[in-house]
């Protein structure tokens, strides 16, 4: 299989800091049909999250409501993964920061992929994890 055409880069500079969230850029680029163009750039840090089952396979899930988009919905505990940190080791720490669980064994799922590869830089890293809830029935979804 042959790969598409490339975009060229030929600068990028920083128009926005937002360290640790984000950072905006505007790049000079050529694209592969030959058009010279200025493009902005959202570059977000890569993330981890968790999938926490237990032993009845049930996954934890918090319900939360994100106020830039007014909406309620599920989502698994993750976060940003912090300079030299393990994504495992971030997705242990995010998922007793939210939720008050703490992991026993977790698994690496072997998949990274890109979330909104336009908005440049925001990689997700999974990891598979059984938390302990000490004999107490939990409730599954949090509300957060």
């Amino acid at each position: 299989m042959v790969d598409p055409p490339r975009t060229v880069v030929h600068s990028e500079w920083t128009v926005y800091d937002g360290t640790p969230w984000l950072q905006v850029t505007c790049n000079e680029i050529t694209t592969p049909d030959g058009i010279n163009r200025s493009h902005h750039a959202i570059r977000l840090n890569t993330v981890a999250t968790v999938i926490a089952v237990d032993q009845y396979a049930r996954a934890l899930l918090m319900r939360r409501h994100r106020w830039i988009v007014d909406a309620i919905g599920l989502e698994s505990p993750g976060g940003i993964v912090e300079t030299g940190e393990d994504p495992a080791a971030c997705a242990r720490r995010e998922l007793l920061e939210e939720t008050g669980f703490e992991v026993g064994t977790l698994v690496s799922v072997p998949t990274e992929y890109w979330f909104w590869p336009t908005f440049r830089g925001r990689r997700s890293r999974d990891v598979l994890g059984r938390w302990m809830v000490g004999g107490v029935d939990a409730d599954l979804i949090l509300e957060c």
